[in-house]
Formats: structure tokens, C-alpha cells, sequence
């Protein structure tokens, strides 16, 4: 495998890159890091350098735990018992 600073830098020259050969369809980018990495930072730099849609997860858990269903109760629950949201659940909030 690439070393993160090999694949920092391949990251940079794609970002550099003026042209492609096929055209983007439907294109997803995650960013996963651990908090104060700046994800969101990036994120905000890739929406507006290639005018892509940014999701922020963390926006759509609390919109979700705001809602009165099973599911924004799931969350609610589990806040009071400082559990972190399991990934059925996360999955759930991404349907």
C-alpha cells in the first residue's frame, strides 16, 4: 500500500488536474477522520473548487434526532445513554 503522504500527494495532483478524459458522473467523495482533522474544512474547499454537494452527517443525525419517529427516538435514547449511533442506524439516516 501508498504511505498517507503518497496518497496526500496523489490527492493534490488530481486537484491540479485541468482536464479529464471521461466525465464525472455521479461522484462521491467521503471524508473520514477523527474530530479536528478537518474534514469539513476540505469538504468545504471540494464543493467549492469543483462545485460538488456537501453533506455534512453531523447536521443530518441532529435534523433526524429532532424529528418525531422511531427513528429520531432511537437517537434520543441513545443520547441519554451516551452511546454512540450504531451503523444500522446511520444507514437508516442516509435512506
Amino acid at each position: 500500500g501508498r504511505t498517507y503522504e503518497e496518497l496526500g500527494e496523489a490527492c493534490i495532483a488530481l486537484t491540479k488536474k485541468k482536464s479529464y478524459s471521461t466525465p464525472c458522473v455521479n461522484l462521491r467523495v467521503v471524508l473520514i477522520g477523527p474530530r479536528g482533522s478537518g474534514r469539513r474544512t476540505v469538504a468545504k474547499y471540494l464543493q467549492y473548487r469543483y462545485n460538488l454537494e456537501f453533506i455534512d452527517f453531523e447536521y443530518l443525525i441532529e435534523q433526524t434526532r429532532l424529528q418525531k419517529n422511531a427513528l429520531g427516538q432511537a437517537l434520543r435514547c441513545l443520547d441519554q445513554s451516551t452511546i454512540r449511533a450504531k451503523s444500522d442506524i446511520k444507514i437508516k439516516i442516509l435512506e
